[in-house]
């Protein structure tokens, strides 16, 4: 039998040496451009929070009077609000062993330089990653949906494990946004129809008024229980109780005016006030994916409170940095953003049982009035438009319909040339941005100007003491840390859009 290098035979496989040809091949996708996007916008603070002070009314006392003596207008004044934003600290961690360090080091200076530097660089590609995320997705709202559909009577339901069946009908609902707290990507645990232990606690926020969605009040449960994030097609299922006992009848066709819903995960857990419920949910352990009580919070990863504001959340959320925007509060709803469908039925005055359509495939005209909003309620116009880069092909085809040209064209909003170039896709002189944790059935239009990366610290690796390596107490290791402490705001809510529910394929 001839000698060969096949492992396992005799052969001359354990004589000769391995090569291994570099660099090492990178099999992840580093684009970050939301990350990058707000770190242009960075400004640093000290103290406890950084106050950014906004101009919300106008002075009533103005107006026109016939002739003296008649009476001057009633004397107003400017209305403020002061935006409170505290930090949020972004860690990245390291270990390495002391083993590991002496082989490195045998090899040479520069092969224990090389190791250590390939793990910290890694390590700081990958908070990256998660702040990129974050920047998208941080805060409760995770995501939107679109549709609006009427509800249907279900017997009644009451918060008890004994009569769990009794929570209303699963509803499969048109969902753009994060997976991350359903999939068990942030939690550990993935939401499982039949395990009600895993069901997660959401709050229905319509966004033409920024009111909680509830049918009885704030002892509703609204849970999800299922979930789709496929392409084409992404979904939450959705089941409904309260804590009353009433009959059920969820309704969303109450959300008017084709605003979208934002999906947030809620701040109370699911079985509140009882100490025990049909969810499982205790207080004091994690894996069930809904935010605990702040004082369980601490040192806890990934966890919504310890998040910055992301997207989203700056966009989506009731309370604003401390400020409530709510309509029913008055001038502070001059901080709401617009976030809508697509559907140019929704809110359109069909009966209740057929309004609001499913996703619609992308309207220019659509885009152009989302445009229109922008600079009728602020006077500014979207100076960025982001989307996933799995959007891009239905802008493309639009192009193709109404103009005749190949895809992988833009409109040069100075001249109007049509050039073939995928990276420069714009709509009226704005240029499209791609980031790919953003939903792939939803554009957002930004106005730059308004957005702010607080940075207490910018991002670095702890060397107070001068060593970024630290001996691990106890073991024949060393680990270093990176850390980043900052939030983001939008000073100028009213100045951004979201459009969503756009058929992806």
């Amino acid at each position: 039998m001839p000698a060969t290098i096949v492992s396992g035979l005799a052969s001359f496989g354990p004589l000769l040496k391995e090569f291994y040809q570099g660099p090492i091949a990178n099999q992840l996708n580093e684009r970050v451009w939301m990350r990058e996007y707000f770190q242009k916008k960075s400004k640093g603070w000290s103290g406890s929070e950084m106050v950014i002070p906004v101009h919300t009314s106008r002075n009533t006392g103005v107006g026109f009077v016939g002739e003296s003596p008649a009476a001057l207008p009633a004397a107003g004044q400017q209305g403020y609000a002061d935006l409170r934003v505290f930090s949020r600290n972004s860690y990245g961690r390291f270990e390495v062993s002391g083993q590991a360090m002496d082989t490195a080091t045998k090899g040479g200076v520069g092969a224990f330089a090389g190791v250590m530097n390939e793990e910290m660089d890694r390590l700081v590609r990958d908070i990256a990653n998660n702040e990129n995320y974050m920047g998208v997705f941080g805060g409760n709202v995770k995501g939107l949906i679109n549709q609006r559909q009427a509800g249907t009577a279900t017997p009644a339901a009451v918060q008890d494990a004994t009569v769990i069946a009794s929570f209303s009908v699963a509803q499969v609902w048109q969902y753009q946004g994060d997976f991350s707290y359903f999939d068990g990507t942030r939690t550990g645990v993935a939401v499982v129809a039949g395990n009600t232990a895993t069901w997660v606690k959401v709050d229905l926020i319509d966004l033409d008024t920024y009111a909680t969605v509830n049918w009885f009040g704030p002892a509703d449960n609204v849970m999800v229980t299922a979930f789709n994030d496929n392409r084409t097609n992404p979904t939450i299922t959705l089941r409904y109780g309260d804590d009353s006992g009433g009959a059920q009848n969820f309704d969303l066709t109450t959300v008017l005016n084709d605003a979208a819903i934002g999906v947030r995960i809620s701040d109370t857990r699911a079985d509140a006030p009882l100490t025990s419920g049909p969810f499982g949910q205790n207080p004091t352990t994690w894996g069930d994916g809904v935010p605990l009580s702040p004082a369980t919070l601490t040192g806890r990863q990934n966890i919504i409170t310890n998040q910055p504001n992301g997207l989203f959340g700056n966009l989506c959320e009731p309370t604003h940095f401390g400020v409530d925007r709510t309509t029913a509060t008055g001038t502070a709803n001059i901080l709401q953003s617009t976030i809508v469908t697509h559907g140019l039925a929704a809110g359109g005055g069909l009966p209740a049982g057929d309004r609001g359509l499913p996703s619609a495939d992308l309207s220019l005209e659509r885009l152009q009035y989302m445009f229109d909003v922008l600079q009728q309620d602020s006077g500014v116009d979207a100076n960025v438009l982001v989307m996933n880069a799995l959007m891009r092909h239905r802008y493309t085809v639009q192009l193709t319909g109404i103009m005749g040209t190949q895809s992988n064209v833009f409109v040069n909003g100075d001249s109007g040339k049509l050039q073939e170039n995928q990276q420069n896709l714009a709509y009226g002189g704005v240029k499209f941005q791609y980031d790919r944790t953003f939903p792939i059935c939803t554009i957002a239009m930004l106005h730059s100007d308004a957005w702010l990366l607080a940075e207490l610290t910018t991002g670095q690796f702890a060397d107070e003491d001068g060593n970024v390596l630290f001996r691990v107490q106890g073991q024949d290791a060393y680990e270093g840390f990176w850390k980043h402490r900052y939030n983001i705001a939008c000073k100028r809510p009213n100045a951004q859009v979201i459009l969503t529910g756009i058929t992806p394929t």
